[in-house]
């Protein structure tokens, strides 16, 4: 069970970073259906970093598909929220207010308590 919390994190964590880099990426070049911007799109490196991140992160995420109950799975990843705010506060200096924090907290919650219910249905 260890080897697949470790691969769960390891997952949350490479698609997060693509996030981080993706938006690095797209802060410095815009989006848009213009040649200009796409050919600064394709050789922009934070953005071809955040898409091998995510290419490389499918196949860590289909392990852990593999592995695993989807309920669990799914519970497991509404801490997702938790590490994206976080790298929002301390990559990209944005505020996080409390309403943020507590509707995040109220996603992990409901997540949980959907899957817990589901599980403890499972084993009766």
């Amino acid at each position: 069970m260890a080897k697949n919390i470790l691969l769960m994190l390891t997952c949350m964590l490479v698609s997060d970073w693509a996030n981080v880099l993706l938006k690095l990426g797209v802060e410095q070049t815009g989006v848009g259906l213009s040649w200009e911007k796409i050919v600064a799109m394709v050789s922009n490196p934070w953005l071809l970093s955040g898409v091998a991140l995510y290419g490389g992160g499918m196949f860590l995420w289909l392990t852990v598909l593999e592995k695993n109950e989807f309920g669990f799975v799914m519970a497991f990843f509404s801490l997702h929220y938790v590490h994206l705010m976080l790298l929002a506060k301390y990559v990209f200096h944005e505020p996080i207010r409390w309403n943020m924090w507590l509707g995040t907290l109220m996603i992990v919650l409901g997540v949980g308590m959907f899957n817990i219910t589901e599980l403890l249905a499972n084993e009766s």
